[in-house]
């Protein structure tokens, strides 16, 4: 918690430097703090236009912290431990397996290497399709590649910073923007976790497809499988729902084609990241409810992603599957969740709606705006979108 808050109040004095903000003067201290702690709990929401307000230097300084977030604090700390072979108590190799999912504490150092490695991968390859798509406006220059690698750290972060004044919505009909940010945006939802066990299947069912020696079949792990049906389950709700409800509104304006791919992004970085390809002023109350429930589930445990978390939102719902069936143990795809499990999954979800309530009644009273907007900035704060 120290790390945290100390990286977070070191980034806002490096905001705070006449280097990092156009102009003859600085950015205050608040305003500095706000932004540094946005980037660092990758939120993305901003008290200023970062893409006209911020020097090259304040936004190389911004992209850092939401590195540093979206790693996570703890996993670049231990990881530095592990690389220079510092011998770890067992409360702390616990600590680590329990971040990255390792079930082999031995494995440690390689299952963080291969975290830290495999995100750096990720928004390379992310970066080189960006790169692609920007310079066909932009052109090819060392400013368009500095755009690319910015938006992808920001996506695979799901921090939803965009070094453009209307975010992404010169971009609204562009696949190659738009796909790519949206699939970098998933896999930092999903997890690591879920990530290497999806990849350990296809290597395994490719190793059978293609050899002759037979390797038993790779099960996905119950929580791989919940994410991944949350997720897809999650994404469908949210696209049909958008697009039923802003194809006649928002998105009338746009072709069939446009309406479907910007129905699809907003599904998918609504969850999490708060990147947006149409405006939200004019979206209708009905959305910005959907949009309100959908935030506060978030994405998976253990990735970017904010929200009380697709697992916890999976075992609530099954405990009420199980009590309306009158079960005395709540179950999901046939494996009995331990009642720790559940007690803990309340715990968070009561705790959510908590904080948001709290908030909400604050701004009501210091705040003369409407409700539901206040509601939405409120949750979208809560679940880092």
């Amino acid at each position: 918690m120290i790390s945290f808050f100390m990286v977070i109040i070191t980034g806002a004095f490096l905001l705070m430097m006449p280097a990092a903000s156009v102009g003859s003067g600085h950015l205050d201290f608040l305003t500095a703090l706000f932004t540094a702690a946005s980037a660092v709990c990758v939120t993305g929401l901003s008290v200023i236009d970062a893409a006209a307000e911020l020097t090259t230097v304040g936004k190389v300084i911004l992209l850092l912290l939401i590195q540093i977030g979206g790693l996570g604090i703890m996993v670049f700390s231990f990881f530095g431990m592990l690389a220079f072979r510092r011998k770890l108590s067992i409360a702390e190799k616990l600590t680590v397996s329990y971040m990255v999912s390792a079930e082999n504490m031995s494995g440690l150092f390689k299952a963080l290497r291969v975290m830290v490695v495999s995100t750096f991968f990720i928004e390379a390859a992310s970066a080189g399709f960006l790169f692609f798509g920007f310079s066909r406006t932009m052109g090819m220059s060392a400013g368009t590649l500095g755009f690319a690698a910015f938006h992808a750290v920001s996506a695979f972060c799901n921090a939803g910073f965009a070094l453009f004044s209307n975010n992404l919505e010169s971009f609204t009909g562009d696949p190659i923007i738009s796909l790519t940010i949206s699939m970098t945006i998933i896999l930092g939802g999903i997890g690591f976790a879920v990530i290497s066990d999806v990849a350990r299947k296809i290597k395994i069912g490719t190793g059978n497809l293609f050899t002759k020696k037979k390797v038993p079949a790779y099960l996905l792990p119950l929580n791989t499988q919940i994410v991944l049906a949350m997720t897809a389950g999650a994404l469908f709700i949210s696209f049909a729902g958008f697009y039923l409800l802003e194809h006649a509104h928002t998105m009338k304006d746009f072709s069939l084609g446009e309406q479907y791919l910007a129905a699809f992004f907003q599904a998918v970085t609504l969850r999490t990241a708060g990147f947006s390809t149409v405006s939200f002023a004019s979206l209708t109350n009905a959305t910005l409810l959907l949009m309100i429930f959908v935030m506060f589930a978030g994405g998976a445990s253990g990735s970017t992603a904010g929200g009380v978390k697709l697992n916890t939102v999976a075992v609530v719902v099954a405990f009420f599957r199980s009590f309306l069936h009158n079960d005395r143990t709540v179950v999901i795809k046939k494996m009995s969740i331990p009642d720790e499990q559940v007690k803990k999954a309340f715990l968070i979800f009561g705790f959510g709606l908590s904080i948001i309530c709290a908030a909400v009644f604050v701004l009501t009273i210091t705040e003369a705006l409407p409700f539901l907007p206040l509601v939405f900035e409120t949750v979208s704060a809560f679940a880092t979108v």
